[in-house]
């Protein structure tokens, strides 16, 4: 479970080496923030749910880190979920934001 929300000072945060996680949440980050995503190699879920879930905020999902992230690891309909959709966020000062209708309306 990793959850990046309201850390104004925080200017960059690498998580490149992690290879699984259950959670990932990124709220509303400075506009300056550094971001390295995952490369995510292990996916497993034994509910037979998607591997990790995602959730971020509109201005997280407006970054090109994140929509590259999305475009690598959301295989919607491919019969393998690495990825899947979540609207919570922990701090009700970020919204969670429904990035799989943006996607959706970007194809």
């Amino acid at each position: 479970f990793l959850d990046l929300e309201c850390l104004d000072a925080l200017e960059t945060f690498d998580i490149s080496n992690l290879k699984m996680v259950k959670n990932l949440i990124f709220g509303n980050l400075p506009e300056n923030f550094n971001l390295v995503y995952p490369e995510l190699t292990v996916f497993y879920s034994p509910e037979g749910r998607s591997a990790t879930s995602f959730c971020c905020s509109e201005s997280t999902f407006n970054r090109e880190s994140t929509k590259t992230f999305l475009d690598r690891y959301y295989t919607k309909g491919t019969g393998v979920e690495k990825l899947g959709f979540s609207i919570s966020m922990s701090c009700n000062k970020n919204d969670g934001y429904n990035w799989r209708k943006a996607l959706k309306k970007k194809s």
